[in-house]
């Protein structure tokens, strides 16, 4: 029997890629563990990226709909799919919008406690993002005339 790779859904196959090319000669490997059914997986770890000093790197992935900075400067991410609590094994969260990546470290991201699809991070925490990933502004009210 032919054993068969996991490629992951649109979103991790985006994750990926994007890691990929975010530390292009950085890595040894980065490969997607989500659906294997083993202990990373089961914790909420879709990508595992082994660094070239052998540092292991375990990412959860979600799709967001967009994120804001509030006035004292921490990140917002609004519209998570399938929100699940952080854990010690998952050292970064990756949010991915079609082609768009939010990179952050895990460590300080709490869940919204009344928005069940909002987690809350210090700003220090992002790591990287795309390009063409720019953060939501509400749009300013003309005054009265």
């Amino acid at each position: 029997m032919e054993s068969v790779d996991v490629v992951g859904d649109k979103n991790e196959i985006v994750a990926k890629n994007y890691i990929e090319k975010q530390y292009e000669g950085n890595f040894k490997s980065v490969k997607i563990v989500a659906e294997t059914g083993g202990i990373l997986d089961k914790s909420g770890v879709d990508i595992v990226v082994v660094m070239n000093d052998d540092s292991i790197i375990n990412y959860q992935v979600k799709p967001f709909k967009y994120y804001y900075i509030v006035q004292n400067g921490d990140l917002v991410v609004r519209g998570i799919a399938g929100i699940t609590p952080p854990n010690s094994l998952q050292q970064r969260w990756i949010f991915v919008n079609g082609d768009k990546v939010l990179e952050v470290d895990s460590k300080n991201i709490k869940e919204g406690k009344f928005q069940r699809d909002t987690m809350y991070l210090p700003s220090s925490d992002l790591i990287s993002k795309s390009d063409n990933l720019k953060p939501w502004v509400p749009k300013v009210q003309p005054e009265n005339p």
